[in-house]
């Protein structure tokens, strides 16, 4: 079975929910005095972290690129509001 992992880009700590192919990560770190428990941090490794005021999320997306394992990578979800949205209902 194929290894497949979506990335949850978060600027601030949200919620995200349990599931075996969503990997929270946060954008924008090396920006940031604090880290999200459970979260990788984009500046990590190979990054442009410090760019994400210009790149936004896809310093997550080079980050997943340069850095991870799996066998697909599907795009990102990007939470902005996490107050008003929901991953999974």
């Amino acid at each position: 079975m194929a290894d497949i992992k979506l990335f949850v880009c978060c600027h601030q700590q949200s919620a995200v929910p349990k599931h075996p192919l969503l990997v929270p990560i946060q954008v924008g770190a090396a920006l940031s005095d604090r880290r999200f428990p459970g979260f990788i941090p984009d500046d990590t490794r190979w990054n442009i972290s410090e760019k994400n005021r210009s790149y936004c999320e896809l310093t997550a997306q080079y980050w997943a690129w340069k850095n991870t394992a799996a066998d697909f990578y599907l795009s990102l979800i990007h939470i902005s509001e996490p107050t008003r949205h929901s991953l999974i209902s």
